[in-house]
């Protein structure tokens, strides 16, 4: 990739009405480009007191829509949208300062529209303008704007800085640095002079820098596992929110878009955990340590911990006190278009893989204290209640109708307290936890079934009510996924581990395993839906490497060859289906574009999803483990 694009435009401009005095001078002008930062060098004529800079990102031509639909999408309409409302996802794709707003230019705005801005942070519903100025809560990339209103159009969002100047004949220096080494947009310049702003220059900038190629072999040897190692963790490093204004300051973005540009959704907690893991995991291989910087991965590691930490629950009179808010939905039933929501099974999963890893690296005894008191305050909410709750929805200030095989993986939480409390009740607790799960989910195949669904009048639907009268229970039996039933596998390998008596939840794994083994394709990849044709509702991208990791963690238990043969073949798969085109962000990433991969919007737009990446480089460090071992 060219680290260095210089750009220098010397232009003459003649604006008589406003500094008559440059008729025979030029305005001097330089504009640089190197890397991520952009240097403007102005000699501003005199008598202007304000320079008032617009940035117009390409990556905001077309601004998407929760409503929007992709040209793939045979369902049509996407499911839980109403009728005028709407969410607008502008793109701030430069790093923020002081005096950076942004704007947004609203057109055919009737009266009582409204909006709210990023709203799954900040309450903000007010009345809708045609202009929107936004001082405040400015995330990097994905931004939100709920809008209730039947014919609102946004016609454009940019990023608008005013520079006050000291006097007369000043020159100007500017310095703006975007969040990605491409960016193409445009950048205007106005000067202000008595009341009046008038243009001195507009500077359209086209950047259409490649990354080099990367060079892949799928062969099992270490030298392609390095490497595509490598590429997973800079995807990974790439997608940290490093906005220190943000909520989720050193979390990550869960997806990268293709289709936009940009990283989305750095508000689902939950998912940080298997990247604080591989982290922690990768730093010991000196290859990797001494790329990245030993340091450097356990100090991003470190603050995608402290990010999750506050959001755990601290009021000790809410009935989820002591869980972690897992997650931000949008959900157009809900006032300003969101809602978060507080997931034991989410949760525990964290602590799992993130909480205790980082007590493990660290020291750091916060890390263990947030464990057990989730672990313990799971084990308060399952009073009178054999199967766990599966939300707490904020905006409904209830718990969710229904839980899914999904909770099967909060279980790891338990088990890797357990490690370091070797408290009996920690334990007791995990048992009554998972077993309630098995009794109602679990298939006599070894699957596990998608949802029991409590229908209970005092709790929320959440836009998924049965149609069937309040009160009783109903266990919904298709729908199996390939990812559904990996996160019950989760939880069948981790109570083994905590609980390895007579093999009892390890005879369960292996049964499940069998059956998902037996819906592997040809190609080493797992269908999305098990009981559906591939060619119906595509390949699980994310199942995939999950499943990778699983079978390896399997073998390792049984040291059945059978298990390993699928294991390498799925890692095989991810390493064949790297990105390496042109998009650099999108670098080393596994695409998917079906309904599911953005999981609750974007249905069948190419994304790539971080804990994708997360599974795969575990998954290929289970395969450098046992080179070395052999």
């Amino acid at each position: 990739m060219k680290r260095n694009i210089l750009r220098l435009f010397v232009i003459e401009l003649f604006f008589f009405w406003i500094c008559p005095e440059i008729v025979a001078n030029k305005v001097n002008q330089v504009w640089e480009k190197d890397g991520c930062n952009f240097h403007l060098s102005y000699d501003i004529p005199s008598g202007c007191d304000k320079i008032i800079l617009e940035i117009h990102s390409d990556r905001n031509k077309d601004v998407s829509k929760l409503t929007d639909v992709s040209p793939d999408n045979t369902r049509g309409e996407n499911q839980g949208m109403v009728h005028g409302k709407d969410m607008w996802f502008p793109v701030i794709d430069l790093q923020l300062k002081e005096n950076l707003h942004a704007v947004a230019i609203v057109a055919n705005v009737s009266d009582g529209d409204h909006y709210s801005w990023n709203s799954n942070f900040w309450n903000s519903y007010a009345e809708l303008r045609d202009t929107l100025v936004f001082a405040n809560h400015l995330e990097h990339w994905e931004n939100h704007i709920y809008v209730e209103s039947e014919t609102a159009e946004l016609k454009s969002f940019y990023l608008q800085e005013i520079v006050e100047l000291s006097g007369s004949g000043n020159h100007f220096d500017y310095q703006l640095t975007t969040l990605s080494p491409v960016w193409s947009g445009t950048i205007k310049i106005y000067s202000h002079k008595a009341g009046e702003k008038l243009l001195l220059d507009e500077e359209v900038i086209t950047d259409n820098t490649v990354g080099k190629e990367i060079q892949t072999d799928s062969d099992l040897i270490r030298e392609n596992l390095i490497t595509s190692l490598s590429q997973s963790i800079s995807f990974i490093l790439s997608a940290q929110n490093l906005n220190p204004l943000s909520p989720t300051y050193g979390g990550l973005f869960l997806f990268y878009d293709l289709d936009s540009k940009m990283y989305r959704r750095s508000d689902w907690m939950w998912t940080y955990g298997p990247a604080i893991k591989l982290l922690l995991d990768a730093s010991k291989i000196p290859e990797l340590a001494e790329e990245f910087g030993y340091e450097k991965l356990i100090e991003t590691a470190r603050l995608i911990g402290e990010a999750s930490l506050r959001f755990q629950m601290l009021d000790k009179d809410h009935p989820a006190y002591g869980i972690t808010i897992c997650r931000y939905d949008p959900r157009m039933i809900y006032d300003e278009g969101f809602s978060g929501y507080l997931s034991p099974a989410d949760a525990h999963f964290l602590a799992g893989w993130g909480w205790i890893p980082l007590y493990e690296a660290t020291g750091d005894q916060r890390f263990l204290n947030v464990a057990i008191l989730q672990s313990e305050q799971i084990g308060k909410v399952m009073e009178g209640d054999s199967i766990v709750e599966q939300d707490f929805v904020l905006k409904a200030n209830k718990w969710k109708n229904w839980t899914m095989d999904e909770s099967g993986f909060g279980m790891i939480g338990f088990s890797e307290t357990y490690k370091y409390t070797k408290n009996e009740k920690h334990k007791q607790i995990g048992k009554e936890y998972l077993d309630g799960l098995i009794n109602v989910l679990e298939d006599p195949s070894g699957l596990w079934y998608r949802t029991f669904h409590r229908n209970q009048a005092d709790h929320t639907d959440d836009c998924w009510p049965t149609g069937r009268p309040v009160g009783t229970p109903i266990l919904m039996k298709d729908g199996q996924t390939t990812r559904g039933n990996g996160w019950a596998m989760i939880g069948l390998l981790s109570a083994h581990q905590m609980m390895p008596e007579g093999d009892y939840y390890l005879k369960k794994a292996i049964a499940l395993a069998e059956n998902v083994i037996g819906k592997q394709l040809d190609d080493g990849s797992f269908p999305w839906q098990l009981y559906v044709d591939p060619q119906k509702v595509g390949i699980s991208e994310k199942g995939t490497p999950l499943w990778s990791l699983l079978l390896y963690q399997l073998y390792q238990y049984t040291d059945n060859p059978k298990y390993l043969e699928a294991a390498q073949k799925a890692l095989l798969w991810c390493m064949e289906h790297q990105y390496t085109g042109d998009d650099i962000l999108a670098r080393g990433g596994i695409v998917g574009d079906t309904w599911a991969s953005g999981i609750v919007y974007r249905h069948y737009y190419p994304l790539i999803c971080t804990y994708t990446m997360d599974w795969f480089g575990l998954a290929a460090l289970e395969q450098l483990i046992l080179l070395e071992n052999n």
